[in-house]
Order: C-alpha cells, then sequence, then structure tokens
C-alpha cells in the first residue's frame, strides 16, 4: 500500500503546476497539520481519485468528497486536543485509510449500507448476492469482466441469466443517479428492499 501510495502522490505532484512549499508532504505530521494539509491542491487531487474510484456511480463525487474531508478534518482536530496525542504523528498512509473509512461512513449515512434485496439473496445466497451487487451495481463493470470476477462460481449462461433478472428487477437503481426520475435527494426510486 505504501508504495502505491507513493506512486499516486508522485503522479499527482507532476500533473500540480504549483510551486507551494506546502505542496510538498513530509512523511508524517501532527493531527492539526494534516487537519490544514488535507486541503492542499494534491490532496484534494487524491481524495477526488479516491472518490471517483469507490463511487462514480454516486454522481455528486466533488461534493461527496468535500463532505468526507470535512468530517476527517473535524475527526484529526478533535484528535489533535487530546493531550496524549498532541505531539503525536502520522503518516500519510495513514491519511489515505482514515479518508477511505470516513468516504465509506458519509455514504453509508447517505444511502445506507449497500445491501442486496431479499430476492437475490434467497436466489444466490448472500454471499454471491453481496459480490453481484458490487461488481454490477456499484463497480458498474462490463458483462465479460463479471464474468471473469466469478468465472469460479457461475458460467456465462448463468451470469447472464443473473444480469437480466437484476435488470428486471432494477436491482441496481437505488445505487445510481439517474437524470429522469429523480427524487428530492437526487437519486431513483426503487422498489421495495424486501422484495
Amino acid at each position: 500500500m505504501e508504495h502505491r501510495l507513493k506512486g499516486l502522490i508522485s503522479a499527482i505532484d507532476d500533473k500540480t503546476e504549483h510551486n507551494e512549499t506546502h505542496s510538498i508532504t513530509p512523511e508524517s505530521l501532527t493531527f492539526r497539520q494534516w487537519s490544514e494539509q488535507i486541503y492542499t491542491a494534491k490532496w484534494t487531487a487524491i481524495f477526488i481519485n479516491r472518490t471517483q474510484s469507490q463511487y462514480l456511480w454516486h454522481g455528486a463525487v466533488e461534493q461527496l468528497m468535500e463532505d468526507a474531508r470535512q468530517d476527517m478534518a473535524i475527526r484529526l482536530l478533535r484528535l489533535s486536543e487530546q493531550p496524549e496525542r498532541q505531539n503525536q504523528t502520522v503518516t500519510a498512509a495513514y491519511i489515505v485509510q482514515t479518508f477511505k473509512h470516513v468516504l465509506t461512513d458519509r455514504m453509508r449515512a447517505l444511502k445506507g449500507r449497500p445491501r442486496p434485496r431479499k430476492w437475490l439473496r434467497e436466489l444466490y445466497g448472500n454471499e454471491l448476492a453481496v459480490q453481484l451487487l458490487d461488481l454490477v451495481c456499484l463497480q458498474q463493470l462490463g458483462h465479460g469482466e463479471i464474468l471473469e470476477a466469478l468465472r469460479d462460481r457461475l458460467n456465462a449462461a448463468q451470469v447472464t441469466e443473473v444480469l437480466s433478472a437484476m435488470s428486471r428487477m432494477r436491482e441496481c437503481d437505488r445505487w445510481q443517479t439517474s437524470e429522469t426520475s429523480q427524487n428530492a435527494e437526487g437519486y431513483v426510486e426503487s422498489p421495495d428492499d424486501d422484495n
């Protein structure tokens, strides 16, 4: 993870045309220092990248990232106010991992925990139903990618059958935005969760 993080930071540094001294992140900072550092252009790009890779289907990616970053800044400031943690330093990897958790918490507050509906769980079992929901609805993978991911569990005909059933039952509607049939929050109305 540390190697992947350094590569991501390096790639973003190459794209960032700022010559500000605060855009260079040391290996570790205090919680209070991080609460300011996370608002730099470099960290904005890192957080947008993470949000898009995890929740591209959400639609309002920048707003989601901003809300999660604000939540994280508040957490970091609260940690910095604890006497035993005032001088404690944490690494960039800690910040990325914390952002991932805060982002997940934010999305769960908005949409609830991603969980397949009853019909899918009964038909394919809970574990496979959760995997199908993730691959089809959340990651929005194509047929070939889904087939590859499930090759040890389902054959091509079964994958086609389950994708058709999920489409008919509108399983993914509650996890995707739509310009035509949105409720007040901007999400598609979905059938009852118990179906």
